[in-house]
This record gives structure tokens, sequence and C-alpha cells, in this order.
């Protein structure tokens, strides 16, 4: 359970890898606030299973975020127990991009509308998080970072859906988003941590303490 009094911004200052995952919108309507999503009273009916990681798009958060934090990319040697654990104490910044309420799905030329709307904003939220890793959970989103966040020169290819920049230090993959349907854990982490493994071969001393 993550510990109701931790400073989650001292915590982050403090973290070696500052893991970004950049999403959508919100779909539950203004009156869901994620940031209370792991800190929920223990009497609310949805806080067990949030902190268990039991909901899909919950899960497929915390395998990536244990992922990347101990450098394990096959998902079959993952401990789902430490995985659970490192979610809810490892600090994670959580992003929504359209910075609109929305429902289960949005297009990308919506996306990129809004994008384009609140760019200003993003670009300032994400210059105080300094994120080192940014997990991108959509097109639209992974456009944005690369088009608009850093300069083209800056940016190395590890592969068409993951660059980084050596200048910042800052590693910025493309994911499906965590919600996608027809889709296995397995499949999903894969299709995530192929990359990070790519780049790992390359980089092995990445944000090594």
């Amino acid at each position: 359970m993550r510990k109701q009094h931790a400073d989650v911004n001292e915590l982050w200052e403090k973290s070696p890898k500052k893991v970004m995952f950049l999403m959508k919108d919100q779909p539950n309507g203004w009156g869901d606030d994620t940031r209370n999503w792991l800190v929920l009273p223990d009497e609310d009916p949805k806080a067990e299973g949030n902190r268990a990681a039991s909901p899909m798009f919950l899960k497929r958060l915390a395998l990536l975020l244990y992922g990347f934090t101990y450098n394990v990319t096959d998902y079959w040697s993952i401990d789902e127990t430490e995985a659970v654990k490192c979610f809810n104490e490892v600090p994670f910044a959580f992003v929504e991009a359209k910075k609109q309420s929305g429902n289960t799905s949005v297009s990308d030329a919506e996306m990129d509308m809004y994008i384009e709307r609140y760019k200003d904003f993003l670009l300032e939220e994400i210059a105080i998080l300094e994120p080192n890793i940014i997990v991108c959970c959509g097109d639209p989103q992974y456009k944005f970072v690369l088009n608009t966040l850093y300069r083209e020169d800056d940016l190395k290819c590890i592969d068409p859906k993951a660059y980084y920049n050596k200048n910042k230090n800052v590693l910025v993959i493309c994911s499906p988003h965590p919600s996608k349907r027809f889709c296995s854990h397995a499949d999903f982490y894969a299709d995530v941590m192929s990359l990070y493994g790519k780049f790992l071969k390359k980089y092995p001393d990445f944000l090594k303490e």
C-alpha cells in the first residue's frame, strides 16, 4: 500500500529514473481525479483493486514501471508481486495531453487539435517534471514530443518508435495505449520493452547510479 504520508514530490526528485506516461485524456468525467487512484480511502470499493493494479490499464502501467525501474525486458521473468509493490512505492508521472475530459476513445485528429491548443502548458509541465523516460501512449503524443520538445539533431534513433536525446539523457518511447484490447499483457509488454532492450544494448550505462 502506498504510504499516505509519503511526499511524492520528494520521492520523484530523488528517483534516479523518472518515468512519465504521456496519456490521452481522462475518460471518466471531471469528477474522477487520477491523482487519487492509489490513495483512495480503504472503504472505497476501488481502493484494494487499484493498489493491487488489478484493472488492465493499471496492471500494464505497473508492469512497464517495474520493467523500466529494474531493466526487466522479458515479461516472463517478472515477479508480479514485486511489480505491484513497485507500482505502489516508486514515483511516476501521469500526464494527460488532451487536458479535456473525454470518452473511451479519441481520434488522432482530435488529439492533435487539443495538443496544439495546450502545447505551451504541456511543455511547461514536462519542464517542471524533467522526466528521463517518456512513454508516449499514442502516436499524437509521440509526434508532439519528438517534433516540439526536442531539436531533431539532438535525437538519436534507436527504432522508429524510440529516440534518445543524449544531450539531456532522455529516452522517448512510443507505446500502445495501456487499455488496448485484444492484446495480452505479454504482447503489450513486448511491444514496449523490446524497444527498451534495443536501447540498453546501445546505452547499457543509462541512468546507472
